[in-house]
């Protein structure tokens, strides 16, 4: 069995948790929660562009300057950053008026 499948398989393994973990929120923190789990299951997507990318460069198809590689690049780090805002709009706490110096 080649790295390829494993890589495929890790992924799935993502997109399952984040999914799970949306549906998880959605249950315990309510509708709104679902905004940020969009976006962390948005985020884990787009994970996809760097086994785009470092199957192209095994494969010897793309070079370390070509386009194609950076725009694969690109959006796997897109990924990333959605994942992380994502994640951090669901641990955050909500504040009750006044607890700390703002009205939220």
């Amino acid at each position: 069995m080649g790295i390829g499948p494993i890589i495929l398989l890790v992924w799935f393994l993502l997109m399952i948790s984040s999914i799970a973990t949306g549906i998880v929120m959605a249950v315990v923190r309510g509708v709104g929660s679902l905004k940020w789990s969009a976006q962390t299951v948005l985020g884990t997507l787009l994970y996809y562009g760097f086994i785009s990318a470092g199957l192209g460069v095994s494969e010897g198809v793309w070079t370390a300057t070509s386009p194609g590689l950076l725009i694969a690049l690109a959006v796997g780090g897109a990924g990333v950053a959605l994942t992380i805002v994502g994640i951090r709009g669901l641990v955050r706490t909500r504040t009750a008026d006044g607890q700390d110096g703002r009205t939220t």
